[in-house]
């Protein structure tokens, strides 16, 4: 079978990374012949992983490897499997935070597509990012919250994480100071008269709904 003999590949220590790199892009193709076997997504995604945060792969394998994970991920939705368990996911979660430091602005789309497509398989080990990893990714969302597609999947992210109260209740406390300074820049660039006491509504109606034990009501105000 074609995707064995490139698991294979990819497990050797003996492969140069361009011949590793192509032969996950090829995996990456041929999810879709991999219908309603969990355990064959499973050991591809033990694999995939393996190489992702192999000290020796360089940053173009991790890239393709991430991009490969997230359609591992999107196919276990397809085939309504929503609680997918594996002992690699918390370390691809630790390598997917350091990728953000390694990426440009044409790429850090993909770490963060595959985190999102990562926490919908596994709610529970999800919550591993908000309560050890939430600074770097707020501090995306604050320089890329006006991008369309970037800032939806960011907040697509801290909603699924906010179901959890735990994690909702460390990250709310640094998310709002955040929201609030987006509101503070969206109004003073197109802010018309009589909107600046409508942000100070805002902004009360925000730091009073968080003090609120509560937390479905916090989550609420998150931007849809």
């Amino acid at each position: 079978e074609l995707i064995t003999f490139l698991l294979k590949l990819i497990n050797s220590q003996n492969e140069s990374s361009i011949l590793v790199g192509r032969a996950i892009w090829c995996i990456s193709k041929l999810l879709s012949i991999v219908r309603n076997d969990d355990e064959k997504l499973k050991q591809i995604f033990s694999t995939i992983s393996s190489a992702l945060y192999n000290p020796s792969s360089d940053l173009s394998v991790k890239l393709v490897a991430v991009q490969c994970i997230s359609n591992i991920c999107q196919r276990l939705l397809l085939m309504k499997i929503n609680e997918f368990d594996n002992d690699y996911i918390i370390n691809v979660y630790d390598e997917l935070i350091n990728l953000l430091s390694l990426v440009n602005d044409d790429t850090i789309f993909i770490p963060i597509e595959c985190l999102l497509y990562l926490s919908k398989i596994n709610k529970n080990k999800s919550l591993y990012v908000p309560l050890k990893h939430i600074n770097p990714i707020l501090k995306i969302y604050a320089t890329k919250y006006e991008d369309v597609y970037l800032g939806n999947k960011l907040l697509d992210l801290i909603k699924l994480w906010c179901e959890d109260k735990q994690s909702a209740n460390a990250l709310l406390d640094k998310f709002i100071p955040i929201a609030i300074k987006v509101f503070e820049e969206f109004y003073k660039e197109n802010g018309k008269e009589g909107q600046n006491s409508n942000f100070e509504f805002v902004k009360k109606t925000v730091m009073t709904e968080h003090s609120n034990p509560d937390i479905k009501t916090s989550v609420d105000l998150l931007p849809n």
